[in-house]
């Protein structure tokens, strides 16, 4: 049920933040986005082009207007050139914008986004969206070299470094991620995904002991600061609430989600948040809610409906528990946490078949993993009444979890499976 949760900067803000801005072009001075420091007037023409007047003597002292052809002038190009670029940045958006990730029109918007390139290489925005584009078709080498160019072209540009240390992590390689986070942060010090990342990758490696009070303030300016760089980052929001939950300051913890949602960031991760915070208080009720408001939200949280599924087991309501737990599957079928209690689901509605391959399944992944192997043991004890199955998969848990948490459960199995057999083998039934 932990919900620290990672942030993947996307290219949707990115490209709204940017479309609007114009691009400069030659020798043109355009104003930046927001800030008014310059401003250019533009004039249009007719096809036929613009009109001067020249001044013909004439008799009498008068002067008639002779009317001469003449081309745009190199600010006018200039100016043409960058509407085209904004036009075509707007369009990459609105494209984007309609699809899905794995269903867009990837060749389309890369060439839109080049073609805003060609006007203005130094533009990190559309660097970054296309290392994006590439990112999200699986080639990470060309996402990476896009990212750098985007920050070559800005060193104070910093977001491309976030989706580095993203890919950095799907590598499994931690260690680099923590490096190139660093490095974004010491870029720029408001970043958001790069201050919400390594704080998580902190917290994960903490995980089990007690915070020191100087790991619990770092952890807390950083996710202020990310908050800085982005005032609606929901995920800085909620893993800021998730520092001061851990630390016992409960009613902080639930007014930093209370105060993101009334400032309409009405996130899932909020209320996933707010879900853990009433369980820990006993409220079951309020905690179902919010995690039913979490996937109301967003469909595809995936940690909400893990939430579901473990609340739904608690109260043996194994049927939303099978299907909390087979929407988390369908998306992610190598989570085998999700794995495992859907086992324990399938055999709370008494497929038992289904239940032996979901802990089977969990073992070919993780032989010694002690859950699957218990769970196996209580299948065959309570369920198919397979003693010496039951009586074997409990004295493989004692040899590989002696200390685990259902050693004393194991314990006593065995106990009582082995003085059901003696009386068996006796002639007692």
């Amino acid at each position: 049920m932990n919900n620290l949760k990672l942030s993947h900067t996307t290219m949707i803000a990115n490209l709204r933040g940017f479309a609007a801005c114009a691009v400069a072009a030659g020798m043109l001075l355009i104003s930046a986005c927001g800030g008014g420091q310059t401003t250019t007037t533009t004039t249009t023409t007719e096809a036929t082009g613009p009109t001067t007047v020249t001044e013909s003597p004439q008799r009498g002292g008068r002067h008639d207007a002779t009317p001469v052809e003449t081309g745009p002038t190199p600010e006018e190009i200039a100016a043409r050139r960058a509407a085209e670029a904004r036009a075509a940045l707007d369009q990459a958006a609105e494209l984007y914008d309609a699809g899905s990730v794995g269903n867009r029109p990837y060749d389309r918007i890369a060439q839109l986004l080049n073609s805003s390139l060609e006007v203005n290489p130094q533009q990190a925005e559309a660097w970054f969206n296309l290392g994006l584009l590439n990112h999200e078709q699986g080639d990470t080498q060309a996402a990476i070299e896009a990212y750098e160019q985007a920050g070559s072209v800005d060193r104070y540009f910093a977001r491309g470094l976030a989706n580095i240390g993203m890919i950095q992590l799907e590598q499994g390689d931690e260690a680099a991620a923590r490096a190139t986070f660093r490095q974004c942060i010491e870029r720029s010090q408001i970043e958001p995904g790069c201050n919400i990342n390594l704080t998580v990758l902190e917290m994960r490696a903490n995980a089990g002991r007690p915070a020191t009070e100087e790991q619990s303030q770092q952890w807390i300016n950083r996710l202020r600061f990310a908050l800085g760089g982005d005032a609606m980052n929901a995920n800085a929001y909620a893993n800021l609430s998730r520092v001061y939950f851990e630390l016992g300051r409960v009613e902080l913890a639930r007014l930093v989600c209370e105060t993101a949602i009334l400032q309409q960031i009405d996130d899932a991760v909020l209320h996933n948040q707010l879900g853990l915070i009433a369980l820990a208080e006993d409220d079951v009720i309020a905690a179902y809610g919010e995690f039913q408001a979490a996937v109301q939200r967003d469909p595809n949280y995936l940690d909400a409906h893990m939430n579901i599924g473990a609340m739904a087991l608690s109260l043996r309501d194994h049927a939303t528990a099978k299907a909390s737990f087979e929407t988390v599957l369908a998306q992610d079928p190598d989570n085998l946490d999700a794995r495992l209690a859907y086992g324990v689901a399938l055999r709370g509605v008494e497929d038992f078949d289904g239940a032996a391959r979901e802990y089977n399944a969990v073992l070919a992944a993780q032989p010694q993993n002690s859950d699957a192997i218990f769970n196996l043991g209580v299948l065959n004890q309570e369920f198919l009444q397979n003693y010496d199955a039951a009586l074997e998969y409990y004295r493989q848990y004692q040899s590989v979890a002696p200390t685990g948490a259902h050693a004393e459960s194991v314990a006593q199995r065995i106990t009582v499976i082995s003085d059901l057999l003696e009386f068996m083998d006796e002639g007692g039934m």
